[in-house]
């Protein structure tokens, strides 16, 4: 009886005494350096938080990092028309179908009674029939300068005028559209399109 009471307060001792080892080895036990790392700037090495410590104490420069944003690219002007727009008023004889190439101004123009321009005036583009149309096939029988009617659509051509600086001008249309007028009140310009020619004609 004696010798199970000492042998069973042997193994109890033991099995406390390895308790107590075991809990004495966990708090030895360093944590490991998988735990977490450390990217020293400016190298390509990372270390464990353990060196990490011992650099802030022997080479705290190394640690040191300022961040500055990168330089944004400076910004593209935006792009500006080579030539400037031209801006004209739509006559009566304007074409839906008008192509976007570049506008030229009528060769052929005559005008008359400059002196009655209003002095103040300002230069306008306007379009008017063309006064000598290409010649037309479909009916065979029409001069390359006179009009055919309504058998072959004439197109339009652009020539400047000299306008009042203010005002909405009435704008009279006759003769099948050859003849335009801009009545400012005071002021008036016809245009006539006829023979290969474009008159303008200033009334005040």
């Amino acid at each position: 009886m004696k010798k199970l009471l000492a042998y069973m307060l042997v193994t109890a001792l033991l099995a406390v005494s390895a308790e107590v080892s075991v809990a004495k080895s966990k708090q030895k036990t360093p944590v490991p350096p998988e735990v977490g790392y450390f990217y020293v700037p400016g190298t390509q090495e990372v270390v464990s938080h353990e060196v990490e410590a011992r650099l802030q104490k022997e080479q705290p420069e190394l640690l040191t990092v300022s961040f500055q944003a990168p330089d944004a690219p400076p910004a593209e002007p935006l792009p500006y028309p080579q030539e400037p727009t031209s801006v004209y008023s739509d006559g009566p004889a304007l074409s839906s179908g008008m192509s976007a190439a570049p506008m030229q101004l009528y060769h052929c123009v005559e005008v008359e009674d400059r002196h009655n321009i209003h002095p103040c005036a300002v230069t306008k583009i306007v379009s008017v029939l063309d006064p000598c149309p290409p010649a037309c096939g479909s009916c065979g029988g029409c001069d390359s300068c006179n009009s055919c009617g309504t058998c072959c659509p004439r197109g339009c051509v652009f020539v400047q005028i000299c306008v009042p600086p203010c005002g909405c001008p009435e704008v009279k249309v006759s003769r099948h559209g050859s003849k335009v007028k801009y009545d400012y009140g005071e002021y008036e310009v016809e245009i006539t399109s006829d023979d290969g020619v474009v008159k303008v004609d200033y009334d005040d």
